[in-house]
């Protein structure tokens, strides 16, 4: 069997990676895991996974890893919007992919599957416009650490492309799925599950993380195509995204619109608050302007993929909720 290696393999979308390539039957999967990594997205599959400990920060970890391999699947990420995560989250995402393009280099013939972000393309070129790959990113002052680490991110890997490297770069917008209930957009599903009564009108892309998974299988088994893809399913609002939720939980939909003073308080008041405590923001001033924001992408190059097709993602939504009912205690 053709042997794979995955970093981030026990996170939302490297843990469903992996269990598309087990289910493949084509793979030897070895993935890269931290040793205080939880293993509850992957308890089902955890024994067919030749796990090691390590970080992506730890290169001899990665070489014995990337050696040998014929793919190289690259989701591990730190996603932070604390000002006190910045230097740690620049090493990660930045140092961390340069050591894994560095060692896919030394193996000719390897091919590299890097997982970027939305947040790593530019601003379109006249408003109305849907975001595209081709839209370059500008450090124009207004975006967000997090974005510039993802965008220097990938340009380690153009790097390695210019020096001969098969590689090709998925830029996924909002991942929906089972993760972790405390990170990410499992969060907003745990929100709604309590009854969380607030929306906002922002707009952006989403995609169920069985699509970026399978999109990413299919890139596995072309010749690499040095290229980036832009993955979402559509353009929603939040509250769309939240009602959807509320039906699949059976429990009240959010109905109080966040307004603007709330919007400005928000995230001073929580940036007042860790002063105090310590402890890390709930709201910050890039989640909350992301979350009143309206930009939509353009998918229409990930469709031009063979045989791919994105789900229906208000089907998709309601098996997570199916997924998370009992872990969150069931209605």
């Amino acid at each position: 069997m053709t042997k794979v290696f995955v970093t981030g393999g026990t996170g939302l979308l490297g843990a469903d990676l992996i269990r598309k390539l087990l289910e493949s039957g084509l793979y030897e999967v070895h993935a890269l895991k931290r040793s205080s990594s939880s293993l509850e997205l992957v308890d089902d599959i955890e024994l067919r996974v030749n796990w090691l400990d390590g970080d992506i920060l730890d290169i001899e970890v990665l070489e014995t890893g990337i050696k040998d391999a014929s793919i190289v699947f690259h989701c591990a990420a730190m996603v932070s919007f604390d000002p006190r995560d910045v230097e740690q989250m620049m090493a990660v995402n930045i140092e961390g992919t340069a050591n894994v393009v560095n060692l896919c280099l030394e193996n000719p013939g390897l091919k590299l599957i890097h997982v970027s972000s939305i947040a790593a393309l530019g601003h379109p070129k006249r408003p109305g416009l849907k975001v595209t790959e081709e839209d370059k990113w500008i450090d124009d002052g207004s975006r967000s650490n997090y974005s510039k680490s993802k965008y220097l991110s990938e340009m380690e890997v153009h790097r390695g492309i210019a020096e001969g490297l098969n590689a090709s770069i998925v830029n996924p917008s909002v991942i929906l799925g089972r993760g972790f209930l405390e990170k990410g957009s499992t969060k907003m599903f745990k929100n709604v599950y309590n009854r969380f009564p607030y929306y906002t009108e922002g707009v952006t892309g989403f995609i169920d993380v069985s699509d970026v998974a399978t999109f990413m299988l299919k890139l596995a088994a072309m010749e690499a195509t040095g290229e980036r893809y832009l993955l979402s399913q559509g353009n929603y609002s939040y509250r769309q995204i939240f009602d959807w939720i509320a039906e699949g939980f059976n429990v009240p939909k959010p109905h109080k619109q966040v307004g603007p003073l709330v919007r400005a308080l928000a995230w001073r008041l929580d940036y007042i608050r860790c002063l105090f405590t310590g402890s890390k923001p709930l709201v910050t001033r890039e989640t909350t302007k992301s979350a009143f924001s309206v930009q939509e992408y353009d998918n229409s190059k990930s469709l031009k993929l063979d045989t791919f097709e994105y789900g229906d993602l208000q089907i998709q939504i309601k098996h997570v909720c199916k997924q998370l009912n009992p872990i969150l205690g069931g209605r």
